[in-house]
């Protein structure tokens, strides 16, 4: 039977809690991955259009006409240490506002940073195309006025896209703020949870 001193018994348990720390530690900084969702939303800003032979602006007060590109949703993800989940879901967040705002400033083929080494189920080719169907289309105030109904002849529609992330804790922004899109300030909306950003105005032409 071996004895050891006391000294030799603390260095030895010393070790043993060490490794036992080591790995523990290692267990817990493993990474992880962690994702938020997007989707593009439209407001009108404004509609001119000519009547009695003369070409009128009926300027629309912010969010009054609103389309959304809910079905269009797409995601990232983000990599991290699993003692940080918060800075994974930055990390998406961040890619999800680079693709939107990358393809609303290129808005007729896909950039890089939509493609799917940095976002998932992208499922837009064309942003131009996909907003000016919905521009052009049926709209309709949160009042519940068919706008467009009121309309004969060609108009146009100056309508402004932003871009909705959601998800979980830090999936947003902790403090709203401001941003200038065009020259135009506007506010940020969102918490930990959301974020609504604004990116490009867009004018077209409509029959």
């Amino acid at each position: 039977m071996k004895f050891y001193s006391g000294s030799k018994k603390v260095i030895i348990l010393l070790t043993a809690l060490s490794g036992l720390f080591i790995f523990s530690a290692e267990i817990f900084a493993a990474n992880i991955k962690r994702s938020c969702s997007a989707h593009y939303y439209g407001t009108v800003n404004s509609i001119k259009f000519t009547s009695n032979g003369r070409l009128r602006t009926l300027n629309v007060p912010y969010e009054t006409i609103s389309v959304s590109y809910r079905e269009k949703e797409f995601s990232a993800q983000g990599g991290c240490g699993k003692l940080v989940p918060n800075r994974c879901r930055e990390r998406a967040r961040n890619k999800l506002l680079a693709c939107a705002k990358a393809h609303a400033y290129s808005p007729n083929q896909i950039p890089e940073a939509c493609r799917p080494n940095d976002t998932k189920y992208y499922p837009i080719q064309n942003l131009r195309s996909l907003v000016k169907e919905r521009a052009c289309g049926k709209l309709t105030s949160k009042d519940g006025i068919r706008v467009t109904d009121l309309l004969s002849g060609s108009y146009q529609v100056n309508i402004l896209l932003g871009v909705f992330v959601n998800g979980k804790d830090y999936c947003g922004k902790n403090k709203p703020g401001k941003t200038v899109v065009d020259g135009q300030k506007h506010s940020i909306k969102g918490n930990k949870f959301f974020l609504s950003e604004p990116l490009k105005n867009f004018t077209f032409s409509c029959n």
